[in-house]
């Protein structure tokens, strides 16, 4: 009779359980962090964009002004005036 009692005992305390209701505001706050959370990861792709823009910028830049000024004429190079203190610009076979 002890167990039966016992058991009684469980399932009356179990009666006076009420729903729990939820935080009407969660939905809300939930979707507010998303759109949050999404807007912050669109501003910092954008930076990389721009980052990366600025550095494809210049390195074109050094590109085109390093070409420019290593082209020099063969007449005033380093090499061809050693070339032509020692006579090495002919062949000799």
């Amino acid at each position: 009779m002890n167990k039966e009692q016992y058991i009684t005992e469980i399932m009356n305390s179990l009666s006076g359980i009420q729903k729990v209701e939820g935080n009407p505001f969660l939905h809300t706050k939930v979707l507010a962090r998303l759109e949050q959370q999404k807007q912050t990861a669109r501003l910092s792709l954008k930076l990389i964009y721009i980052f990366a823009t600025c550095i494809a910028v210049l390195l074109s830049v050094n590109i085109f002004l390093w070409n420019e000024f290593t082209q020099e004429p063969i007449a005033s190079s380093i090499v061809s005036t050693a070339a032509n203190e020692y006579d090495l610009t002919t062949l000799d076979y």
